[in-house]
Formats: C-alpha cells, sequence, structure tokens
C-alpha cells in the first residue's frame, strides 16, 4: 500500500494554494479511473464537485457524488472506482497544528473516515472552494474559518458517535429554555443560532432527547405551569398570559391534554395534598409519602 506524502493526490492537479497550513488543490479525473489502496500522511477533507466514485476502505463501499464531504484522518486506508463521467474533487488538506488546534477546542476527532451528504459540511466545503478560486487577500480570512467550521463538524460527529451530544445541542436546549413562557423560535431559526442545517438539528436533537424540539419545548411550558399552580394565586387567565399562551381555554386545553388534569383541578390537588401532607406525581395525582 502506498502512503502519499504532503500536497500529493492522484488525479491531474489543476490548481493549488497554500493559506495558513492548508494546502487547497482541485483535482481531475477520467471516466474508470481507478486508484489503488492508498493512505495520506495528513488529514484532507475531499469534496465532490462533479462525477463521482465509490470509495472502500475494506469493510464497507460508499458511493461519493456531488452532494458528499468526506474527512479522512491520517492513515486511513482506500482505494477509489471512478465512474462513466469526468470527475473533479476539491481537497483540502491540513497541517497538524489544525488538528491540535480542534481537539483542544472540541474535543477528539473521528479515528476513521466520516462522510457527510448534503448537510451543512457540504454548504462549508462549497463556499470554501469559491474562496480558494477567488484568491485574492481576503479570501485567506474566509478560508481559515470555513476549514475550521468543517474540523468542528468533524469532531461534532465523533462526539455524537460516543452518545454525547454535540455541543450544538445544548445550545437549542439553552434557547429553548429561555424561551419557554415566550414566542418560541421556529426549526429553522433555532438552527441558524446554532448553526446546522434544520433537517440535522430535528434529527441529532431526537436522537439525544427522545422528542421534536416541538415537543421539548411543550413539555418545558407544562413544566413552568405547574411550578406556577403550586406557587403562584394568580387568577388562571393572567397565568395563562405569563406563561405565553394565547389565553385562559388554550391554556386550559394544553395543560389537560399534557397531564389530564384542568388547571383549576392541577391546583385543587395541589392544595388538598399540602393540607393532607401528600405529594403531587409528575401526571397530577396526589401519592402518599
Amino acid at each position: 500500500m502506498t502512503t502519499l506524502p504532503e500536497g500529493t493526490f492522484y488525479g491531474d492537479e489543476r490548481a493549488r494554494r497554500h493559506v495558513g497550513g492548508l494546502l487547497l488543490t482541485e483535482t481531475a479525473y477520467r471516466p474508470g479511473d481507478v486508484l489503488p489502496r492508498h493512505d495520506h500522511e495528513r488529514a484532507y477533507f475531499c469534496c465532490v464537485l462533479r462525477g463521482g466514485f465509490v470509495e472502500s476502505d475494506g469493510r464497507e463501499s460508499r458511493e461519493c457524488d456531488p452532494s458528499t464531504v468526506i474527512f479522512h484522518p491520517p492513515g486511513t486506508a482506500h482505494s477509489d472506482q471512478f465512474g462513466g463521467e469526468p470527475s473533479r474533487c476539491f481537497n483540502v488538506e491540513l497541517d497538524p497544528m489544525w488538528l491540535d488546534r480542534i481537539v483542544a477546542e472540541d474535543g477528539e476527532l473521528p479515528a476513521g473516515s466520516v462522510v457527510f451528504r448534503r448537510e451543512r459540511a457540504n454548504w462549508l466545503a462549497r463556499h470554501l472552494h469559491d474562496e480558494f478560486r477567488a484568491d485574492d487577500l481576503a479570501g485567506g480570512l474566509a478560508v481559515e474559518g470555513l476549514a475550521l467550521a468543517l474540523l468542528a463538524d468533524a469532531a461534532r460527529v465523533e462526539r455524537a458517535a460516543k452518545g454525547a451530544p454535540p455541543r450544538w445541542v445544548d445550545r437549542a436546549v439553552e434557547i429553548l429554555h429561555a424561551s419557554a413562557t415566550d414566542d418560541v423560535p421556529g426549526l429553522s431559526e433555532i438552527a441558524d443560532e446554532v448553526g446546522v442545517h434544520p433537517v440535522h438539528l430535528a434529527r441529532v436533537f431526537r436522537r439525544h432527547h427522545g422528542c421534536s424540539l416541538g415537543e421539548y419545548a411543550r413539555r418545558l411550558r407544562i413544566d413552568r405551569a405547574r411550578e406556577a399552580l403550586r406557587d403562584s394565586r394568580l387568577p388562571l387567565g393572567r397565568l395563562a398570559y405569563r406563561l405565553g399562551y394565547a389565553d385562559h381555554s388554550h391554556f386550559s386545553r394544553a395543560f389537560r391534554r399534557a397531564t389530564g388534569l384542568s388547571p383549576s383541578e392541577y391546583r385543587r390537588r395541589v392544595g388538598s395534598a399540602r393540607t393532607d401532607g401528600a405529594s403531587i406525581d409528575q401526571d397530577g395525582s396526589p401519592s402518599g409519602r
């Protein structure tokens, strides 16, 4: 097996540029080209610009088309079989200091190759390619920022694989908690705020929390309502307004759907339980001590 040294890729190199410890190259391939099993001395991202290929790492094969971005850590072996049309790839090779930087700031990077499809990584790589082609003085800063964002996405994949939620999921939870009694932002707004695609946010959030963002927000509001009914004697209409419901009826419908009790029934049970020395379960029913 061949190990390709720094700055070396199979294919016909069409353009090259160095920016702050990054080597950016665009490579072209003929229909039917076969790249033998090899690895790279340095980590790199590959963005498929046109055409495509099938990549195999010896355990599995994956189709790579123009929706695909691949992250290869150093030393990850693979072979490639190109399809029936001319192909182009954009490669972002990373100086080891870049890996050290992301590990220090954002945790571990994957030990094996990671494939991103139709997600934020593809958007980042395409914009990075635009900056690469522009080749102006200001573009260097943009290139470095986009490359760092790509590495952060790879680190998030590793955290998710280990069961820990990515930091942007925790940030989404913070946004929901902050807006529990106000108008809750929509999925797209939260996705923009945390910096991921809405579909990716929805999928990863459900995986870690077992519900959608909307369901999580509704639970938060009901929890706040329970606390308010226990601790406040405000009339239910005013309490509904404070909790962010349109009116008393809206509050009552939502609360009954979640707990099986109306707000007034829950409040009476809370008062009765306090008098009798019992506690209240989450569904609103009293339980003995």
